[in-house]
């Protein structure tokens, strides 16, 4: 039996319905005494009908091979039951009307449940007479299985015992061919042990030789790769000199292109910044103007109010703020003049600045040109600006530089000195 016509069996709605008709048939067993008006035996007689048929079909439903009930025999069985609840459902409890027509109809869905048992055509009796001649047949077959296993069985011992006495002899046979092949290798070994042993040294000394030549062709081999190497490190070291002589020309030239842009660059940054200066010095020149002016109109207004013949306190309260706040903007316009003055010097001296460096041609025009390259290169080393422009020179390149341009710079020190303060600025 397969498990998914197990599982059909099991799930099939018609046990619910014949749950339900139980729970009903036990309430009408109940409810039909003697108060009933029509015939209480009769009622009676035929729940107890319903009931029989009920069990009679639970029965059936045990007994039955479950691989042997298909689907349309169950919906077939579960119509009936349904048409037996529907009809014992129908019976109002607080009814006293008449139950007769109800219950008949109930019991003629029983004899319909009855008469689809029977066409079913299941017979317990059959069905047992089929499970012994099954079971017959089987023990039949497997009394005849074990007569032919037996068989087997004792062929299989006796094939063991021929096999077992013919190994015996194969292995005394092959004791004994064995004892006669060693007693011929030792009489083999004896007559070939010298030559062996000639043989051995003969092979221990090629061997030897053959270790020789090889240390000595590894040796050469050594020294001619070490040969080779000392020779191509030479190349090396002699093209990295002059590598190096390149890179110190490109140097020198690279310092002095950066002496050239820092001018320019230094240039234009004073201007920028006298620029810069100009605007905030006209820039608090005018507010400090337009604060002094009233300033100055504060302090007429309130000598005016002091100067009045009749005040009220009001009047003294107004100037006073007028004076208070007269003064704070004449420290204020203070304020804004200094700072208008700052700026003032300032714009001068970038414009100085601009000036003295737009004029360095002009000033290394009286230098030879290994000077006047020195001091380009010192001021390319000296300037960095916003961190793209112009180059910091390593602290050593700086000293060098410095020894050998010493006696150059001494006579333009003085010039210098101006320039390099604002440069600090």
């Amino acid at each position: 039996m397969s498990d998914t016509a197990t599982d059909m069996f099991d799930d099939h709605p018609l046990w619910a319905e014949l749950g339900d008709i139980d729970e009903w048939l036990s309430e009408l067993s109940k409810t039909f005494d003697p108060s009933y008006a029509g015939l209480p035996d009769l009622a009676s007689s035929i729940i107890r009908r319903i009931e029989l048929v009920v069990n009679v079909t639970r029965l059936y439903l045990g007994m039955v091979p479950k691989e042997l009930v298909s689907r349309p025999l169950l919906d077939e069985l579960k119509t009936a039951l349904n048409s037996i609840l529907v009809q014992l459902q129908s019976i109002k409890w607080d009814d006293e009307a008449d139950y007769d027509e109800e219950l008949a109809k109930a019991n003629t869905a029983a004899d319909d449940l009855l008469s689809t048992l029977h066409r079913s055509g299941f017979r317990p009796v059959q069905f047992i007479e089929q499970q012994q001649e099954a079971d017959a047949n089987e023990r039949e077959r497997v009394v005849g299985f074990l007569d032919r296993s037996q068989a087997a069985v004792e062929r299989l011992e006796s094939e063991r015992e021929r096999l077992a006495a013919a190994i015996a002899e194969n292995k005394q046979t092959a004791e004994k061919d064995l004892n006669e092949l060693r007693q011929q290798i030792d009489e083999v070994a004896d007559r070939f042990e010298e030559e062996i042993n000639d043989g051995v040294e003969a092979g221990k000394k090629r061997i030897d030789d053959q270790i020789t030549t090889l240390q000595s062709q590894y040796n050469s081999e050594i020294d001619r790769q070490k040969t080779r190497a000392n020779d191509e490190l030479d190349t090396m070291l002699d093209h990295i000199r002059t590598r190096k002589a390149e890179l110190d020309d490109l140097i020198e030239d690279t310092q002095a292109v950066s002496g050239y842009v820092a001018e320019d660059a230094m240039a234009r940054m004073f201007r920028e910044r006298a620029e810069e200066a100009k605007k905030l010095w006209l820039g608090f020149t005018a507010t400090a103007g337009v604060v002094t002016i009233i300033s100055a109109g504060l302090l007429y207004f309130a000598g005016r109010t002091a100067l009045e013949d009749v005040v009220s306190s009001a009047d003294v309260v107004r100037g006073i703020l007028r004076a208070i706040m007269g003064v704070g903007a004449g420290v204020l316009a203070t304020y804004l003049f200094r700072q208008a003055s700052i700026q003032q010097r300032s714009f001068q001296d970038s414009r100085s600045a601009e000036a003295r460096l737009g004029s360095l041609d002009a000033f290394l025009a009286r230098f030879e040109d290994d000077d006047a390259m020195e001091i380009r290169r010192g001021v390319g080393q000296r300037v960095y600006i916003d961190g793209q422009l112009g180059e910091v020179a390593r602290a050593w390149q700086a000293s060098v530089t410095t020894k050998e341009s010493t006696g150059t710079k001494k006579d333009i020190t003085d010039g210098e000195k101006q320039p390099d303060e604002n440069l600090g600025s």
